[in-house]
C-alpha cells in the first residue's frame, strides 16, 4: 500500500477524492496527482515511479470518472422574462453566459439582441422555429464572456411578442455553444414536448423553450427539466441538474388546453 490512509479515507473511496502527496495517503492502486490546481486520489501508479517508488504529484492523464469529479458545474444566476422586445434584469456577472429566448410571429425574425453595457449576441444556428396556424415563432441568442453590469436586455426585430433570459456562471468563454435544435409545427397537444437536443459531454447547460397556442401551466411531473419563467403563456425551462450525463434531453409541460406549438433547444459547454 503506499503510505498509511488518513482516518478519513477508506480502502474504497472513489478516485477523484483529496489527498496529500507527502503523506501519500490514497488507497491502494490509486496515487495522489495533481489535476488541476488540487491533488487528488487517481487510479494506477504515477508514470515515473518504480515497483517501490514513491508518489509523483507530475500531472498525468484523467479518466472521464475523475473529469466528471474535478469538473466544476455551471450555476444559474438569473432568469428574467418580459412580454415586450425588452427585459429588465439584475446587474450581471464578468465572464458569464447570458442566453436570451425570443418569441416573435411565424413571420418575423429578430434582427439583433443587445444590452446597455454591450455586451456581444449571435443567433444561434439552427434554433429558430415557427408555427403556422397560430402564426408562432422562437429564436434563440447568446453572448458568452460577458461583461458585468448589464440590467436590460433588448431584442430588435418585427412583431416580437416576449423576451426571457438566462445569465450561468460556469460556462466556457469562447466556443461555449456545443449545439441546438428546433422543430416547426408540432401537432396539438395537452403535453407539449421540448425539442429534443443531445449533449456531447456531461454537465452541460440546456435551455428548452416551447411557444404555444393555448398556455403552459408548468412542467410536465417527473421530467428532467425546470419550468423557469411562464412568460406569455410560453414554457422557458433549463435542464435541471448540472451533472446530467452526456446524451438525449427533452423537456415536456402540461398545456391548459389543445393547441399547437413549436420549440427550440440549445447546449453550452462548462469551462474557463
Amino acid at each position: 500500500m503506499l503510505g498509511t490512509l488518513a482516518s478519513c479515507y477508506s480502502p474504497r473511496v472513489l478516485p477523484g477524492a483529496p489527498c496529500d502527496p507527502v503523506a501519500a495517503n490514497c488507497p491502494e492502486h490509486q496515487s495522489c496527482v495533481l489535476v488541476g490546481a488540487d491533488h487528488l486520489c487517481v487510479e494506477g501508479l504515477p508514470p515515473d515511479a518504480g515497483a517501490d517508488g514513491p508518489p509523483s504529484d507530475a500531472p498525468m492523464p484523467v479518466d472521464a470518472q475523475l473529469d466528471a469529479a474535478v469538473t466544476s458545474p455551471w450555476t444559474l444566476i438569473q432568469t428574467s422574462g418580459d412580454s415586450a422586445p425588452m427585459t429588465t434584469i439584475a446587474p450581471t456577472g464578468a465572464g458569464h453566459l447570458i442566453v436570451v429566448a425570443v418569441e416573435t410571429s411565424r413571420t418575423g425574425s429578430v434582427v439583433s439582441v443587445t444590452d446597455n453595457v454591450g455586451n456581444t449576441y449571435v443567433a444561434i444556428p439552427g434554433s429558430r422555429a415557427t408555427e403556422a396556424v397560430d402564426n408562432l415563432g422562437v429564436e434563440l441568442w447568446y453572448a458568452q464572456d460577458s461583461l458585468p453590469g448589464a440590467t436590460t436586455i433588448t431584442a430588435s426585430g418585427s412583431t416580437i411578442f416576449s423576451t426571457v433570459s438566462w445569465e450561468v456562471a460556469g460556462i466556457r468563454t469562447a466556443n461555449a455553444l456545443d449545439t441546438a435544435s428546433a422543430f416547426d409545427d408540432r401537432p396539438a397537444s395537452t403535453t407539449p414536448r421540448g425539442a429534443p437536443i443531445t449533449t456531447s459531454v456531461d454537465g452541460e447547460f440546456v435551455v428548452s423553450v416551447a411557444i404555444v397556442a393555448s398556455s403552459i401551466t408548468g412542467i410536465r411531473a417527473g421530467n428532467e427539466f425546470t419550468n423557469d419563467r411562464l412568460t406569455f403563456g410560453n414554457g422557458w425551462a433549463h435542464l435541471t441538474d448540472a451533472a446530467a450525463l452526456a446524451g438525449s434531453h427533452r423537456a415536456q409541460w402540461n398545456q391548459s388546453s389543445l393547441g399547437g406549438y413549436c420549440v427550440s433547444s440549445a447546449a453550452f459547454f462548462v469551462g474557463p
